[in-house]
Formats: structure tokens, C-alpha cells, sequence
């Protein structure tokens, strides 16, 4: 923070404070020195805006004492009588920002809406979770509208870029690691003796004409190298140790795989292996299916969005642009002691396509009829509610809970008592291993078999779940390697980004690919069913 640089990642470990430390006070630092200034933040999702990102800015800034109602507002213009500035360049909807009694206005931005960064002329952009972002929408929306402006000529930090994130684990974000190579070290080395400089000087300093002029030109020359750095930086937990306690680590060690405490803890970079099981999966496959217009539920009488309202309400299917609602929902699920799991597909076999729209999770002692319920509350506003459930053997055994009900039978009774028409197809033995990967492989290849598609935000934690599946030899050969499943969830290393879901997903996909329902719908079954 003392260097200052004009454009800045860090990539920092959990509990380390990136919030409070570090996105709070850059963007007071940007709006304060740039009044009058668009200063955009930028999220995934506007879920994850409303849901996370926003609560936690207010939070913060109520803690360093700035106060909504006083100092901003979020979702709407000042009252007039306040007279707050105004921006220079002022929006027509002032629903999705925030106003500063400066006149500077943060705009919240989301990559889920098309184009939403072309039309803003951005003074400065915060990206927190940096690691969830689209690089591709950044490098063709975002970035080039951070415009610098005339009037803020000579402050260093106009067209600043800040990002932050805890070490990414999943392909789609090691974007932000390869940003360390922009970094010119003699140039930071450079500003560092500057700062220090300066430091030194001032503790000799009198209030002579000499002294002033000198701080002054030895600050000029600061600022000249702030607007020109380009600052990455890795901070582990240790970097807090005096915060979070030496305890605290040790948990997390006891507690976690030795993958999960380098990366999140000791923010290690972990280099990806092309063994993985779902070695092909890359970010081809993902795709985003938002209808921004949901947010329309959340408008009050005034035009402006009711954040707190948006942040405690639950989501649903009327938000989603990929569900055909002419055809039934798909899904495979995986049930244990830890986490009860649904994926949810559809295929379209004309387009040689298995679009997989959702997943469900539910864990904490939580059992397979709440992940059951959780699905039908998702889809509840569906005009016609057909499922095809494809279960393989595990579901053939065991009970769920107190009840004398087989895993399948509990999942086809809850659906059924929703109101959905439930068309379960047994899939037999799971498929070994090496034999499914091979079939998964090459349609991630485009070779055979339906191509996956996931929906970037709605599969989240099944996409990380997907690209740190890795393999083991056993005494059963080569496998999907399941030894994560037995530790225990944490906020670190949760339960729901495990090998678990990944599981439900593969049942779904065989059975999309080997067991057709779309013959059985229509009258010809080729599936086995079970009684």
C-alpha cells in the first residue's frame, strides 16, 4: 500500500484481510484522489455482487467509517438536498452504483451481462475474486474502457487496475498468474528507494524553502514511477501470522490435503498435471446463460434496486436462458455421508451437445430429500416438470436415513410428491474407471459421444470439482483419484469442490450417451429399469 503502484494483483492467501487491506483502501484512495471519477468494480455475477461482493464493501466501509446514507449511497443518486457532486460523465440508470459525496460513483459491473463494461468510461476497475473472472470479457470489455481522463492529469493512479484473489486452482483462472511476467522489478526496486528516500529526508526536514522544494520534486518523481509500475505479489498466511495465531494454521494443516493447504494457505502455485481425469475439459466448454432482466424483481417504487432484498433472496430457474422448457430435465446424483449431490443436463442430440445447466449440493448431516427439495424449489416456476433421473447401482443399496427407502426410491418419491413426472433409468454397473474416462475424453475432444457444456456460474464448484480430479493407481488399476473425499469440509477445502460431485456428473453423462430416455419418452425404451 505504500508503494502504491498504478496497477496492482496480489494474489493472497485466506483469512490474510484482502478486503479490509487492501480493496478498501484502494478504492478510497482512487475515489478521493479522483473526484468526480468512475470507478468500476467488477464481479462474476451479478448474484455474486448482490449475494457477496456488495454486503462486504458496505461492511468494510461502515468499519473505516464511512457510512451509507452520509458519505454514498448504493443503488441510487443522492438526495439532491445533500448536494452531492455530480460525476463527469453521469449514468441514465443509477441502480447498479454507488454515489460519493465527491461526486465520484462506483459502478458495479457484471461479466454475466453482455457488454455490460462498453458503454462506461472507466477512470480505475476493482476486481475482487479475481480468479472467477472471464479473461476473454476483460480483455474485450473491461480494459479498454478504463479511459484516462483530462482531469485527473498527473495523478498516478488514473486507469489503475486492481486485482485480488486467493491462488486459483482451477484452469480458468491462472489468467491472473501470468501477470507476474509484467512486472519490471528494477522499476519497483527504483520506487522503493524513492519512498525511502523520501522518508529519510522528511525526518531531517525544517520548514526551509530548500527542504520543501526538494520533498516536492523527490514526490513528483515518486508519483512519475507509481504511474508506471506494474506491481504482483504473493502473500501466504504467514504474511498475518501475528492476526490469525499459529493455531490456526496448524488446524488448517491437520485438516486439509497437502494440495489444498499450499494453495489456499500458503498461496503455492500448484502446477496443473495433464493426467488429470478430465485432462481435455478446458474453458471451450463453459459457457454463461444469465437473464439480467431477473433483477427487475428487486426494483422498488424509486427505480433503484433493493440490494438487501436481492442479498437474502433465493434464486431460481427464472434467471437461467439455457433450460429448453419443451424437454425434460436430466440429472445423476451421488449420495454419502458427507454431501448429497444432483447435476443437472440437458442433451441435445441434434447438436451432438450435453449441456449441463446446474448442480445441487447439500451437506452438514443434510440428506438426499433436501437436495431433492432444493432442486424442485429451483425449478418450480417450470410450466412442465419432467425428469429423467439415471442411477446406477450404488443407488440400489443402503438407506436414506431412518427410512426403509433404497437411495433411488427416496430421490423418485420426492420428485414425484413436487408434482414432477419422474422417468427413473437404471444404468447399471458404475462403468470402471478407465473405460468412462475414455468415453468422457473423447467427447470433451469432439470425437465421439455427446461434446459437454457447462454453465460457467451455475456449475461453479463442479468445474473446480472437474479440473483437480486427478488419478491414482490402485489395487484396481487406474482410477479417479477419491482420497480428498475423506477429509473433513472446510471453509478451505470444501466438501462440495471434491470428487463427490464429479461422480453425480459422470452418471448423468453416461447415461445421456448410452442409455437415450428421449426413445423412452417417446414410447421406445432401450433402457434397463429396476422395480
Amino acid at each position: 500500500m505504500i508503494l502504491s503502484t498504478r496497477i496492482l494483483y496480489a494474489i493472497a492467501s485466506r483469512r490474510l484481510g484482502k478486503t479490509e487491506g487492501i480493496i478498501m483502501p484502494t478504492m478510497l484512495r482512487n475515489i478521493q484522489h479522483m473526484p468526480r471519477g468512475q470507478h468500476g468494480f467488477i464481479a462474476s455475477t451479478y448474484k455474486q455482487a448482490l449475494t457477496r461482493t456488495l454486503p462486504a464493501i458496505i461492511h468494510s466501509l461502515n468499519r473505516l467509517g464511512y457510512k451509507e446514507g452520509i458519505h454514498f449511497f448504493t443503488g441510487r443518486k443522492a438526495p439532491d438536498k445533500l448536494n452531492f457532486q455530480l460525476p463527469y460523465i453521469k449514468p441514465k440508470d443509477w441502480s447498479h452504483y454507488m454515489h460519493w459525496y465527491n461526486g465520484s460513483v462506483v459502478p458495479i459491473i457484471s461479466q454475466d451481462v453482455p457488454y455490460s463494461s462498453n458503454s462506461l468510461s472507466l477512470t480505475t476497475i476493482i476486481g475482487d475474486e479475481a480468479k472467477t473472472l472471464n479473461y476473454s470479457k476483460l480483455e474485450d470489455e473491461t480494459f479498454p474502457a478504463i479511459t484516462p481522463m483530462a482531469y485527473f492529469n498527473g495523478c498516478p493512479w488514473d486507469g489503475a487496475q486492481t486485482f485480488v484473489s486467493d491462488m486459483p486452482t482451477a484452469k480458468s483462472g491462472k489468467w491472473i498468474l501470468k501477470k507476474k511476467n509484467s512486472m519490471d522489478k528494477d522499476l519497483i526496486a527504483v520506487l522503493e528507494g524513492l519512498i525511502v528516500e523520501l522518508y529519510y529526508l522528511k525526518q531531517k526536514s525544517t520548514d526551509s524553502f530548500h527542504y520543501r522544494r526538494k520533498i516536492a520534486e523527490l514526490e513528483k518523481e515518486i508519483n512519475f514511477f507509481r504511474k508506471e509500475a506494474f506491481l504482483f505479489v504473493t502473500f501466504s498466511i504467514l504474511d498475518n501470522l501475528e492476526v490469525v495465531g499459529e493455531s490456526y494454521i496448524k488446524d488448517r494443516y491437520r485438516d486439509l490435503s497437502l494440495g489444498k493447504f499450499l494453495t489456499s494457505i500458503m498461496s503455492y502455485e500448484l502446477k496443473f498435471t495433464e493426467g488429470g481425469y478430465y485432462s481435455a475439459l478446458s474453458e471451450k466448454h463453459y459457457y454463461s446463460a444469465y437473464d439480467i432482466n431477473f433483477l427487475q424483481r428487486f426494483r422498488k417504487s424509486d427505480g433503484t434496486i433493493d440490494y438487501e432484498l436481492a442479498s437474502k433472496t433465493k434464486f431460481d430457474c427464472r434467471q437461467d436462458v439455457d433450460i429448453n422448457q419443451s424437454k425434460p430435465l436430466y440429472i445423476g446424483c451421488d449420495t454419502n455421508i458427507s454431501i448429497n449431490c444432483i447435476v443437472v443436463g440437458q442433451p441435445d442430440y441434434k447438436a451432438h451437445k450435453l449441456r449441463t445447466i446446474n448442480k445441487f449440493t447439500v451437506k452438514g448431516g443434510r440428506m438426499l430429500q433436501e437436495v431433492c427439495e432444493e432442486f424442485c424449489n429451483y425449478y418450480q416456476p417450470l410450466p412442465h416438470r419432467q425428469v429423467v433421473f439415471y442411477y446406477d447401482h450404488t443407488f440400489l443399496q443402503g438407506r436414506s436415513g431412518n427410512s426403509i427407502e433404497r437411495f433411488y426410491e427416496t430421490i423418485v418419491r420426492v420428485l414425484k410428491k413436487n408434482g414432477w413426472n419422474v422417468y427413473p433409468v437404471y444404468i447399471g454397473q458404475a462403468m470402471a474407471h478407465d473405460h468412462k474416462h475414455k468415453e468422457i475424453d473423447s467427447g470433451l475432444k469432439r470425437q465421439k459421444n455427446l461434446e459437454p457444456a457447462f454453465n460457467r456460474y451455475n456449475c461453479d464448484d463442479l468445474i473446480v470439482a472437474m479440473e483437480n480430479a486427478g488419478t491414482t493407481i490402485s489395487k484396481n488399476g487406474w482410477e479417479k483419484d477419491k482420497r480428498d473425499e475423506k477429509l473433513p469440509d472446510s471453509e478451505d477445502n470444501p466438501v462440495e469442490q471434491r470428487t463427490h460431485i464429479t461422480d453425480a456428473w459422470d452418471t448423468l453423462y453416461i447415461g445421456c450417451n448410452f442409455y437415450r430416455a428421449d426413445y423412452m419418452l417417446s414410447g421406445v425404451s432401450t433402457s434397463i429399469k429396476t422395480n
